[in-house]
């Protein structure tokens, strides 16, 4: 495998894509959905405690992690794909969030039962942060 690629990825873009992401996740299960998303989890008796500061601080790093993996593999599509505009950044984006990520996501909404509503919050947050990182890295 050819790792050259990495050498081509756009360090800086990846990270500020990492942190929309992280951004977008706090707005979207917050402000957003969040009422929402925790009556959904607890149909499922699914009940989110508050953590710890330490806890909570490494729930949010972790998160970023996510991010940042997401983003760099977004930003090796990018260079396999020489996509350069936001119209190729969109249809590269909906192709791996509609087509690979929301799909794997499934998995646990179909053998646990979750509602489509859950499904929905929980994808979509992960298809509109892959967009988006697509189009951002894509004209950056």
């Amino acid at each position: 495998m050819d790792f050259s690629i990495l050498s081509q990825v756009n360090y800086l873009a990846v990270g500020i894509c990492s942190l929309i992401f992280f951004f977008l996740g706090s707005m979207w299960f917050g402000v957003l959905f969040g009422n929402t998303w925790v009556k959904e989890l607890g149909r499922h008796n699914v009940f989110i405690q508050q953590p710890s500061i330490v806890g909570l601080f490494t729930k949010m790093m972790l998160n970023l992690l996510k991010n940042f993996v997401i983003s760099l593999a977004m930003a090796c599509l990018v260079v396999l794909t020489s996509s350069i505009s936001v119209f190729s950044g969109l249809l590269l984006g909906v192709l791996v969030a509609c087509g690979i990520a929301a799909p794997a996501m499934a998995d646990v909404f179909i053998w646990e039962n979750r509602s489509v509503k859950l499904f929905l919050i929980d994808s979509g947050y992960q298809i509109i942060g892959i967009v988006l990182s697509a189009i951002m890295l894509s004209i950056w």
